[in-house]
């Protein structure tokens, strides 16, 4: 059987054992590694695509010999706090003993390694998208403590570029938060064909000339006309290619290299014409493994869904279109789900889902370390994401609302309308929503049942009211006389009506009071992330898009007279112009 082995990454991030091949990203390197010495916690940030991981996990590990560093990679799995305490305590010389705080062991790891200890929080964007508050503000306590404490140690905090406002409640306890950071910027065409000017000399690929131009029409094929490369993309492009050439080109070969090397390849124009853009060949690619896999499965288990795969994939990805990772242990060699998870997959026998599993895993689509399993990228994520229906989109817009108002709840003090649980309570069932989330849709139930309760109660009382009345505007037609019976009955009826009047007026009014201020402060909270973002676009010396700027000015305009809120409006608008935003 053919073993095409592509010399490209694919969706896999690049490691200290690539050095030779990470080419592009010398100038980044050398700032990263020069910020690492100048502070003990460091910010790295940017766009999905743009390397921030292989930027770190090879570019600066190259600068330092083995004895000089010890990095200690950070992913949040179940609990942030917990992760970074396994991966403390795996590090020590005695993991047996594991005794002590978290200072007192990074100085014990300092001790017998005599090397600065780096914790790198990687994808930290999980900690706001699948973390608890309770969670988050332990972890803002560990990294104050570390840093109070002066240990010989480094914190490098890894994050998605539109996460990056989600921070600043931390900046209060970590005032140096935002000090020191670096933007991982998109590679542009100049470094793009740096790349793969020396790549394709590194693994005896040439291109037809004018080589240029090759370069340029593989830079648009992935670009797809944009500014920036995502260089995910870049590499699951090239990796296609050369497999496919090289079928092309050596069909009777079983493998792609030798004891001298990689085997001669040429791309030529027509070549990478056909070959197409990027979305055709991700889009192929996660098309072409679904459905092998789907009629593997078929074939084992015939009365399975035929769209068991798709649900299995759409499980990796989270509401907000993200990567979500997947906890597991191994039985007897069949995968088993933790309690959190399986609520979210198909129900499908254990061994179907296993081999479905070491299926997507085998294609490079998830990856897994033996305790967790994910998605190979966020680029597929975003596909996965895209290709959901409206039905799976309609839920997450309601998982979403109620995140949003529980997330507000402490400031608000709002609970879910009765509207809202009324259309929700239906689909709650195929939610799957964390225990905190359906705790506060069970408290809106309980608050707004005792609401109507009580409005249950004061309309008994008006009703009450108005059978005293009545009975004592009875006793009084039988003690009054004609024409003074009459007119004491019609006063006592305009009395009432009045009242009631007056009674649904203010009713109205107030509901009306209520609804403007719910809106205005989902508003307000929709807003203040628009603000955070933009000032963590501003504090880097970057613009914010034309949507945000037109945002901003559009509260602006809507609520003149809310003074607070237009002085940070106005400072906002007085960086950007510092900044020279149009």
């Amino acid at each position: 059987m053919k073993t095409i082995q592509s010399p490209f990454k694919f969706l896999d991030p690049f490691t200290l054992a690539d050095r030779d091949a990470f080419f592009g990203r010398d100038k980044e390197i050398e700032q990263l590694y020069d910020l690492v010495f100048k502070s003990p916690l460091l910010l790295i940030y940017g766009a999905s695509g743009t390397g921030k991981t292989s930027l770190i996990q090879c570019g600066l590990a190259s600068k330092f010999d083995g004895t000089d560093w010890l990095p200690l990679w950070i992913r949040r799995d179940v609990d942030i706090n917990r992760a970074m305490d396994l991966s403390i305590n795996h590090a020590l010389p005695n993991p047996q003993n594991t005794e002590g705080g978290v200072t007192d062991k990074i100085q014990r790891l300092y001790q017998y390694y005599l090397r600065p200890v780096f914790l790198i929080f990687d994808q930290f964007e999980e900690l706001f998208i699948f973390g608890t508050k309770p969670e988050r503000d332990l972890f803002v306590e560990n990294i104050k403590t570390i840093l109070d404490n002066e240990l010989p140690c480094n914190i490098l905090i890894v994050i998605r570029e539109e996460y990056l406002g989600q921070l600043y409640p931390f900046e209060k306890e970590i005032p140096e938060l935002f000090d020191f950071r670096m933007r991982v910027e998109p590679m542009d065409s100049s470094h793009v064909k740096e790349v793969l000017d020396n790549s394709f000399s590194k693994f005896n690929i040439s291109v037809e000339l004018p080589k240029v131009d090759r370069f340029e029409q593989i830079i648009e094929n992935v670009s797809r006309g944009k500014s920036g490369i995502e260089l995910p993309y870049l590499q699951v492009y090239l990796d296609k290619l050369y497999k496919e050439d090289f079928e092309r080109t050596y069909p009777n070969l079983s493998k792609t290299n030798d004891t001298e090397g990689w085997q001669k390849l040429t791309f030529t124009k027509k070549e990478i014409e056909d070959f197409g853009t990027i979305d055709n060949v991700l889009d192929k690619f996660l098309t072409e493994q679904q459905t092998e896999i789907q009629s593997l499965l078929s074939h084992k288990e015939p009365s399975l869904r035929l769209d068991t795969v798709r649900q299995l994939l759409d499980a990796f990805v989270s509401d907000e279109g993200t990567k979500r990772p997947i906890r597991y242990i191994r039985e007897n060699d069949l995968i088993k789900l933790e309690a959190a998870e399986q609520n979210i997959f198909p129900k499908i026998s254990a061994e179907s889902l296993t081999f479905s599993l070491d299926a997507l895993e085998s294609s490079r689509l998830i990856r897994s370390d033996g305790k967790s399993m994910e998605l190979a990228h966020d680029s597929l994520a975003a596909l996965i994401d895209k290709r959901r229906t409206d039905e799976q989109r309609q839920r997450n817009d309601i998982k979403r609302q109620i995140r949003s108002m529980h997330q507000s709840f402490t400031r608000t003090n709002e609970y879910l309308t009765q509207k809202q649980i009324t259309v929700f309570e239906d689909v709650l069932p195929d939610l799957n929503l964390e225990d905190e989330l359906m705790q506060f849709f069970n408290n809106s139930q309980r608050f707004r049942a005792k609401e109507s309760a009580e409005e249950l109660e004061l309309e008994k009382a008006r009703r009450r009211r108005s059978n005293l009345i009545a009975s004592l505007a009875l006793i009084g037609f039988v003690i009054a006389i004609g024409v003074g019976i009459w007119a004491y009955q019609q006063r006592t009826d305009a009395i009432l009506q009045r009242q009631k009047a007056d009674l649904e007026r203010d009713n109205a009014q107030k509901a009306l009071e209520k609804y403007e201020i719910a809106q205005k402060a989902k508003e307000m909270t929709e807003f203040r992330i628009t603000l955070q973002n933009v000032r963590g676009i501003l504090k880097g010396g970057n613009c914010p898009p034309k949507d945000m700027q037109q945002k901003i000015k559009s509260v602006q305009e809507k609520y003149p007279s809310d003074t607070d809120l237009q002085s940070q409006i106005t400072e906002i608008l007085n960086q950007t112009n510092s900044n020279n935003c149009k």
